[in-house]
């Protein structure tokens, strides 16, 4: 069963990657554009970085930053260059449909906006 996305539960693993004392891979899987959002901004605020540190990091503006985090349209460049200021990289896999659970907590965010 996957595990859907929430800032929370994204927030929490990451605290918990920065307290082990080994290096970690952080695996997370982004179904929708909101969800890669959660992901770079629960790693900008673990690493403690402000949306103004993280744009001149990545050489962009900071609309830029609001936009992704926001899930919303956004250059390719763009987001390379964001996550890579986050030191992360992006992993292309194969995918098939959206579980059940994804598409529920999607369609739930929708909800409380």
């Amino acid at each position: 069963m996957a595990d859907t996305l929430n800032e929370s539960g994204v927030r929490q693993r990451l605290q918990n990657e920065s307290m082990q004392p080994k290096a970690r891979v952080m695996l997370e899987t982004a179904s929708f554009p909101e969800d890669v959002g959660l992901i770079l901004k629960a790693r900008r605020e673990a690493r403690g970085m402000s949306i103004s540190a993280l744009a001149r990091d990545a050489f962009r503006v900071r609309e830029v930053i609001y936009r992704l985090e926001a899930g919303q349209e956004s250059s390719v460049s763009s987001l390379m260059c964001v996550t890579r200021a986050l030191g992360l990289r992006i992993r292309f896999e194969k995918a098939g449909m959206p579980t059940m659970e994804e598409l529920a907590e999607r369609f739930a965010r929708d909800d409380d906006d």
